[in-house]
């Protein structure tokens, strides 16, 4: 029984196994699928994470290809736009290279025009040189005395023509002012009086009215009228206070004298002779503002020139190294005699002189006290040891076969014949052993001064400069460069360099140079000074041409140009250079000019072109007044 009871549990027990088994197997089946299912699923998925994932491959391909044409493009483009402004540059290059043969062209002819001409005119002074000194050669003593006092007789007519219409002229603008200040004064005196009713009030305003134009004149009216005796009174006090500055301005004249004829010291007579110089040039501006006819004072005008042109000589003298002969010495001891005399007599004119003379002579220059102290002042200064100063210097002139101080005042003439100049002043000469020079001052229609200096020897024009007052910048300094090319041309210098230039202001001063075989001659050098608002040369120094330039050989040189760059400073950058002919010590030398930089500041440094020995060093300074060599 028990047997058959553990069979029951265990086919029991066995049964439920297999259903156990049954169910697992189920299960699996079940999860089998869920698991397919699963993986169905996720393999759909992929697929479309594959596509979206080719579809934005393939928009990024698009997108660059879209970009590469793009920049393909735009590179085309530039490439293009590249080309089309390298040829508008080329056809602007050809455009400026056509304009500026064309100009060299121009510059060219003008130039041969002008030669053309300055050839005629020197050939035409050439034959009327000729013609002069075979007229010389063959002409007897009477004759030559003859000629000599014809010249000088037509010379003193034609000052004396000029300084007449100077005179009426200057005459005829005083009347002007005079008649248009009278005329203001009336003008202004009525609508004063107009301005307010009768009365205390208008009586107070005429009072007022009328101190006001006291003051104006300098001069004690009482109330109610002004007529032109107040106003020569007036003017007569003006003219008296000119000539108390005269007399001071020759009192200091005599004390330089005074000094430097007994100085022994070169120092102390340029200081004096300086200082005598400027007192000529205030003594000559307060002459010219004293009403005293043209004709009336040439004497003491043509002293005080005299004396100037002096000084200025000696000063040049003394510059140069030189010293004061006995010669000089009793030049210096005449004019002080001359002086002192002058001196005198304008002092005893001073303290003599009334009002009342002064208005006598305002209305009449001759017969008065006034008009014959003056007189003795021609006396003083017109004899006849200055006209036979005058024989002797034309007459070494023409036996050393120099030109004639005549001469040289018509060469002044030819010189600036575009200057407007309207009358010149001889001013005696300067006794330089290098170039001796006639002086003279010349003036225009506005009363503007050139000083100029001619050359004794040739008649070539050494120095001037021409008192132009320059504000405003109308040229450039290209263009300025050009005008002083252009007038160098037409004083009748070739092959000249432009070596250097100081611009200060409005105002630029050229350093031309001689050039021949490519070599730069700088003791032939010539500089010229150019207004930048008139477009014109208001200035010349060529003394150091006319001095050093002469027919020289070749230039040679034993180093070369690298050769003599290897004796510069490692320190120094080169920035240009070119072979130069250089005084040094007195003596001409080959040599290397180097434009060098250091540490900002630039140089010119010269290498002897035989030795390699540095000769010479410039430094470039800039400074508020332009650039200056040193």
């Amino acid at each position: 029984m028990e047997k058959k009871e553990n069979e029951v549990e265990i086919a029991t027990n066995m049964s439920s196994g297999a259903e156990k088994v049954e169910n697992i197997g189920e299960r699996a089946d079940a999860k089998a699928g869920a698991a397919g299912a699963v993986n169905a699923a996720g393999g759909k998925a992929e697929t479309k994470k594959a596509d979206r994932r080719a579809e934005k491959a393939k928009r990024a391909q698009k997108k660059g290809e879209q970009k590469e044409k793009a920049a393909a493009k735009k590179r085309v483009d530039a490439a293009l736009e590249k080309e089309r402004r390298k040829a508008q540059k080329e056809e602007r290059k050809a455009a400026l290279k056509a304009k500026r043969q064309e100009k060299k062209l121009q510059m060219e002819e003008k130039r041969r025009a002008h030669e053309a001409k300055m050839a005629e005119e020197k050939a035409a002074r050439l034959a009327e040189r000729r013609a002069r000194k075979e007229l010389l050669k063959n002409e007897t003593k009477a004759q030559r005395i003859e000629r000599r006092q014809k010249e000088r007789a037509e010379k003193i007519a034609l000052k004396k023509q000029k300084r007449e219409q100077e005179y009426n002229l200057k005459l005829e603008r005083r009347d002007a002012r005079l008649k248009a200040r009278e005329q203001r004064l009336k003008d202004r005196q009525h609508r004063r009086e107009n301005r307010r009713a009768p009365g205390f009030g208008g009586w107070l305003a005429a009072v007022i009215s009328l101190g006001v134009v006291t003051l104006a004149l300098t001069a004690v009216v009482t109330m109610g009228a002004f007529d032109m005796a107040e106003m020569n009174a007036a003017m007569s006090s003006a003219y008296r206070g000119t000539l108390y500055e005269l007399v001071g301005i020759m009192e200091n004249a005599d004390t330089d004298l005074s000094k430097v004829r007994i100085s022994a010291s070169p120092e102390q007579q340029s200081r004096l002779l300086t200082d005598l110089l400027l007192q000529a040039r205030l003594a000559e501006s307060s002459l010219e503002r004293f009403p005293i006819p043209a004709e009336a004072d040439a004497g003491v005008t043509t002293f005080i020139n005299r004396t100037a042109a002096y000084s200025q000589g000696l000063l040049d003298k003394l510059r140069a190294g030189g010293t004061l002969s006995d010669a000089d010495l009793q030049k210096l001891e005449s004019l002080y005699k001359t002086n002192r005399q002058v001196r005198d007599e304008l002092n005893r004119l001073a303290l003599a002189m009334t009002d009342k003379d002064m208005e006598m002579f305002l209305k009449s220059a001759k017969e008065n006290e006034i008009g014959k102290s003056f007189q003795s002042l021609e006396n003083l200064t017109v004899g006849d040891g200055e006209e036979a100063l005058e024989e002797k210097e034309q007459g070494v002139a023409e036996e050393e076969g120099g030109i004639t101080s005549v001469r040289a005042e018509e060469l002044c003439g030819e010189y600036f014949s575009e200057y407007g100049v309207e009358r010149a002043d001889y001013a005696g000469e300067t006794s330089s052993k290098e170039v001796p020079t006639y002086n003279f001052f010349l003036y225009d229609g506005q009363g503007k001064q050139i000083f100029a200096q001619i050359s004794k020897k040739d008649g070539a024009l050494a120095r001037f400069e021409f008192y132009e007052h320059c504000t405003d910048k109308n040229f450039d300094l290209g263009s300025a460069k050009t005008i002083a090319e252009e007038y160098l041309a037409s004083l009748g210098y070739e092959n000249m360099s432009a070596v250097w230039v100081n611009e200060n202001g409005t105002l630029a001063t050229f350093h031309f140079a001689y050039e021949s075989d490519g070599a730069v001659f700088y003791p032939d050098l010539v500089k010229v000074k150019v207004c930048e608002t008139k477009g014109k040369a208001v200035g010349l120094d060529a003394t150091a041409f006319l001095k050093n330039h002469r027919t020289r050989g070749a230039v040679s040189a034993t180093l070369t140009r690298s050769e003599a760059r290897e004796k510069l400073s490692d320190r120094l950058n080169v920035e240009s250079s070119r072979l130069t002919v250089v005084p040094v010590r007195g003596k001409e030398v080959t040599a290397y000019e180097f434009l060098c930089e250091y540490e900002g500041e630039r140089y010119f440094v010269y290498i002897d072109a035989d030795t390699g020995e540095e000769v010479m060093i410039l430094s470039i300074l800039l400074s508020g007044q332009g650039q200056i060599l040193l």
